[in-house]
């Protein structure tokens, strides 16, 4: 007796609940009119338990959905324990049960889909939600992948792409319990804010792996999803809209949100850790390289817009500062530019940045291109901008970005470490003067760099004019926008290079590239001559001592003593020589400045009074006045250096000449010798410079008229009163009326040269002088009177001093009384008449003969003080010492200044 339907239901789920799917087939395949596919389905959804194996039942699955199942013998069937039950108890049992509907809304597949479909989405949702095995899922669904097409993409971007997240890619650790992503969550990942979601976590497991890990990734979760998310929104779309199948612009749109997500992400990846994102880049092809699976259903999608995106984003990664330059980045940087143009310029090839051969031409970017690259565009949140010309892919794109590259690695090897963006910045919007001081730093820490050869000064040369337009040697043109220094000119570039190989002492490589053998592009003579002293000025400026056989005066006079012949007529070239040789001889002279600063080279030629080193020199080093000539030496080399305009800060000398400057000079360094001399009390070398290294013979006035210029007269006659008016130490060697006399004898040189304002002082001095010598002789002739008296008391042969007659003395004063001359009324006439005087009594300073311009000597004292000679003394006889310094003090004033200073006027004899 057949089974009422009440039963039927009943027993299938008895069936189930059990797990007898033997049993459950028969039963169906024997009652197949009322157990049809959507009853059988639905009660396995309810009643089959979750952790049965999906191997058990995905056969009956098949059959029945192929409607394989054949009637069998209810007969071999089991006893069941409702077998007895009443019909209506049956019937109000079967009501009783609650089954499962296949098709939830809220599972988010189509209600127009199969029945087997909507089961097993349902049936994998259960399993996962009770069980929590992905695994079990997979094996359900996936014998079915080619079911249908909502199948199918589920499988591929949802299912599959959650298994390798979870269990194949990044498996839980051991002990962990928790997985990041259900089911459930995992579909509910939506548009930008799920694939954000999905990448952070992609690049939290992934951290620190290789790239082919991260690769693995792209291909195996997030393209997949990508296209899934894609074809989910194209099905809303059109059910919303009522559109039939196809792409839509929203479906565009959300493709290229969805891929630039991953553009930015793996920019920002880049940023963080360059040398690990060039690889992902590197290994994946971005829309188009995805899981096979995936790709199933993509050929409907364009990926032609995200393609140009991510080959944007690699031209973007060009551009950025992440990577240490000192970390090799060049071959990463050479590879994706290389894989970028093979996608832009397939039939092209391109160069290798790492091994460009600078000698062969590469195609130039054309210069309007490169004026349509602004500023902005160098900006990192610009570089993604489809309307950037700078990354957008293209031929002049790739052309720069190789030209950039290569500079900034050609830098790198020449010891500057560039940014591609930088170069891009300073090559395209770049002042002349950023390139130049970007080429002067260059070359000059090359310069003082380590030694190099000459081969490598030639690839150093070759590479920066190459630097210069991008193009090589013979090949430049005078102004372009392409190049590092394109705002330079060649010539300029050139001057630099020399300026490099001189501070290097590359001597020989610059007389064969310049002086012997001139290149027609090159710098011109005055450039290459002020460039060479422009090298030596520096090292001389930077010297720390002025020591020519040692640092940088060393390297200074080099650069003189070497170049100087290919200058001859040189001027600086002479005045550098010259400053050179005084600089070292002033190095052996201890000499600080103010505030303790120590005296260092470069402050002879700041120095606005260059001649008060030698004073400084003299005062800060003892007896360094007993070394004349060398200080003349140095005073001479300041005046050819060209560094003496002045004498003192009181006024500017106006020389006919240089050897007037010369002489000028020489009587201001004697006369600051002179002055040291006599601080240190030294005052025999004070009168013997001025006697015989002034020679104011030669200077005497005649006819009236004075050959020397005012500050060669200040000189002298300051010199003269300044030793005149010291009162040295008496020496056991002289006496005390031969230093008198010494001292009288420079007053009446001062006396004859100092200007009237200066007289008076002059005379007062002279005074003095006169009073000591008065003293000094008036003590002599009471001691002589002594000795007299007591060798007349002692007469040999008994005579007595009453016997001897007396010899008359003519008074001491008697020229004083034979003055007969009126008493000058003023000052100008007292120093002409005391010229006059000093002329015929002090010492013979001009002339013997009236009407001669011979100029007669100076006195020349003998030191010893044993002989003297009076020039005025036609016989020749001898006279006494002091009878000389009488009649020189008394009858030598009498006609002149006499009256000035006291001494009596005309009186009877």
């Amino acid at each position: 007796m057949a089974a009422s339907p009440a039963l039927l239901l009943l027993e299938t789920v008895y069936y189930t609940t059990e797990s007898d799917l033997e049993s459950l087939r028969k039963l169906v395949g024997a009652n197949g009119e009322v157990l049809n596919q959507e009853i059988v389905f639905r009660i396995l959804l309810t009643f089959l338990p979750e952790s049965t194996e999906p191997s058990i039942y995905i056969g009956l699955l098949a059959d029945l959905v192929a409607g394989n199942l054949s009637a069998l013998d209810e007969a071999d069937l089991p006893e069941w324990p409702g077998a007895q039950l009443k019909e209506e108890d049956a019937r109000q049992r079967a009501q009783d049960l609650w089954l499962l509907p296949l098709y939830e809304p809220a599972a988010g597949y189509e209600s127009s889909s199969d029945a087997l479909t909507a089961f097993l989405l349902a049936r994998a949702h259960r399993v996962e939600a009770e069980t929590g095995s992905l695994v079990l899922v997979q094996q359900l669904v996936e014998p079915f992948g080619e079911h249908s097409l909502v199948l199918r993409r589920w499988l591929t971007s949802i299912l599959l792409p959650l298994i390798r997240l979870e269990y194949e890619y990044h498996p839980l650790e051991v002990g962990a319990i928790v997985q990041a992503y259900s089911l459930p969550a995992f579909e509910s990942l939506r548009q930008e804010s799920g694939l954000r979601s999905l990448l952070e976590e992609i690049g939290g497991r992934a951290s620190g792996a290789e790239a082919e890990v991260w690769v693995q990734d792209l291909r195996g979760i997030v393209a997949p999803w990508i296209f899934g998310e894609i074809l989910r929104t194209d099905k809303d779309d059109q059910t919303s809209s009522g559109l039939g199948n196809g792409e839509n612009s929203e479906t565009t749109r959300t493709s290229k949100d969805l891929w630039n997500i991953v553009n930015d992400w793996l920019l920002r990846l880049a940023q963080k850790d360059f040398t690990h994102a060039i690889p992902i880049f590197l290994q994946w092809d971005g829309p188009q390289d995805m899981d096979s699976e995936a790709r199933l259903d993509s050929p409907k999608l364009n990926v032609t817009e995200a393609w140009q995106n991510y080959l944007q984003t690699a031209m973007a990664m060009l551009y950025m500062k992440t990577p240490q330059l000192d970390s090799d980045p060049w071959p990463n940087y050479d590879a994706i530019l290389q894989k970028v143009n093979s996608a832009v310029r397939p039939n092209e090839a391109l160069p290798s940045i790492i091994a460009l051969d600078m000698s062969v031409a590469v195609q130039r970017v054309d210069n309007q291109y490169l004026e349509s690259i602004s500023a902005i565009y160098i900006f990192p949140h610009e570089l993604l901008d489809v309307a950037n010309p700078l990354t957008r892919p293209n031929p002049q794109t790739v052309l720069l970005a190789f030209h950039i590259l290569s500079s900034s690695y050609i830098l790198s090897t020449i010891g500057e470490d560039v940014y591609p963006d930088t170069v891009l910045s300073l090559s395209l919007h770049g002042f002349e003067a950023d390139q130049r001081t970007r080429m002067q730093k260059i070359l000059h820490l090359l310069a003082v760099g380590s030694s190099k050869s000459d081969s490598t000064w030639l690839n150093i040369r070759q590479k920066i004019l190459w630097l210069r337009d991008w193009t090589p040697e013979g090949q430049n043109s005078e102004w372009t926008r392409n190049g590092f220094f394109c705002r330079l000119s060649y010539k300029e570039i050139e001057v630099e290079i020399l300026k490099a190989l001189v501070t290097a002492a590359r001597f020989k490589l610059v007389k064969d590239l310049y002086l012997d053998h001139r290149l027609e592009t090159g710098p011109s003579n005055n450039q290459m001559r002020r460039a060479i002293l422009d090298v030596m000025f520096r090292f001389y400026d930077n010297a720390s001592n002025g020591n020519k056989t040692r640092g940088g005066i060393k390297k200074a006079a080099d650069i003189v003593s070497t170049f100087r012949p290919y200058f001859p007529q040189s001027v600086e070239f002479a005045e550098a020589s010259a400053l050179i040789q005084a600089t070292h001889a002033l190095s052996f002279y201890a000499l600080t400045l103010q505030h303790g600063v120590p005296f260092v080279p470069v402050n002879i030629r700041v120095h606005s009074n260059t001649l008060s080193l030698i004073d400084k020199a003299l005062s800060q080093n003892a007896g360094s006045y007993t070394k004349l000539d060398d200080l003349l030496d140095i005073g001479r080399n300041f005046v050819k250096a060209g560094l003496v305009k002045s004498i003192d800060n009181k006024g500017l000398l106006h020389p006919q000449g240089e050897s007037d400057l010369l002489l000028a000079v020489e009587r201001h360094v004697i006369a600051l010798a002179i002055g040291a001399a006599l601080r240190e009390g030294d005052f025999d070398t004070a009168y013997s410079y001025i006697v015989n290294r002034l020679s104011p013979s030669e200077h005497m006035p005649q006819n009236g008229e004075s050959h020397i210029s005012s500050s060669d007269n200040a000189v002298l006659w300051q010199a003269a009163y300044q030793a005149g008016r010291y009162q040295p130490k008496s020496a056991p060697e002289l006496s005390n009326l031969r230093r008198l006399e010494q001292r009288m004898e420079l007053l009446s040189q001062a006396l004859l040269l100092a200007p009237p304002a200066s007289l008076r002082d002059v005379l007062a001095t002279w005074r003095e002088c006169e009073e000591e010598v008065n003293a000094s002789l008036a003590e002599e002739s009471e001691e002589e009177e002594r000795w007299n008296e007591k060798g007349d008391r002692h007469l040999p042969g008994g005579f007595t001093s009453d016997d001897v007659v007396p010899t008359p003395h003519q008074p001491r004063n008697a020229a004083r009384r034979a003055m007969d001359e009126e008493t000058p009324m003023g000052l100008f006439e007292v120093a002409r008449g005391a010229a006059s005087a000093f002329s015929k009594s002090a010492f013979p300073l001009r002339g013997q003969a009236a009407g001669t311009s011979a100029p007669a000597r100076t006195i020349a004292p003998d030191l010893s003080g044993e002989k003297e000679e009076q020039g005025g003394n036609e016989q020749g006889e001898r006279v006494r010492k002091r009878d000389m310094v009488s009649s020189m003090v008394t009858g030598g004033l009498a006609s002149g200044i006499g009256w000035v200073i006291g001494a009596p006027g005309n009186r009877p004899e």
